[in-house]
């Protein structure tokens, strides 16, 4: 039996069923969305406008302009984190964001280029010999400034798996 251990990256393997649709996509239409209003880039408009609204409405989001794309994870928290330290900024609002010291570079990196433009951030430490955040830590960073929160759930370093229910119960503690 194959281990495969770096689903941050990809999954693998792929279900059959997503192979499929990766090869009839190939053979049938090929385009890429959004690029022309010849019809194969018509259909992957079409396909890619009923995947978002399919995924909103398993989420539960309030419109599609609430659900994009990325390339990847990394990809994914850029686009958080500067589109949302971009917003407040350029409506003259401070902006603060709260991390961790156990959260991945695509996260401190980001931030700490933020920290150029004025943004201030506060980076919560945790405990050194569990490597566990504790979650009042946390809370009590969020100041009146704050704009986001980002924690990771689990460590893809020492695995350490945080409490995030308890992030989801403070959600309004944070300004908008």
């Amino acid at each position: 039996m194959q281990l495969y251990f770096d689903n941050a990256a990809t999954s693998f393997p792929k279900p059959d069923v997503v192979l499929d649709a990766i090869v009839q996509y190939q053979y049938n239409c090929g385009a890429s969305p959004g690029r022309g209003a010849y019809s194969q880039a018509v259909e992957a408009t079409n396909l890619l406008d009923t995947c978002r609204k399919q995924l909103c409405k398993i989420v539960n989001a309030p419109s599609t302009n609430h659900c994009i794309f990325t390339n990847n994870c990394t990809d994914a928290l850029n686009v958080a984190i500067n589109g949302i330290a971009q917003q407040h900024l350029s409506n003259n609002f401070p902006v603060h964001i709260v991390t961790t010291a156990m959260d991945h570079n695509s996260v401190l990196r980001p931030i700490n280029e933020l920290s150029k433009t004025g943004v201030t951030c506060t980076i919560v430490k945790a405990n050194p010999e569990t490597g566990v955040v504790d979650p009042s830590a946390i809370k009590k960073a969020i100041s009146s400034t704050t704009r986001l929160v980002v924690v990771a759930h689990g460590s893809n370093v020492t695995g350490t798996i945080h409490q995030s229910h308890w992030f989801y119960l403070w959600r309004y503690s944070v300004p908008r």
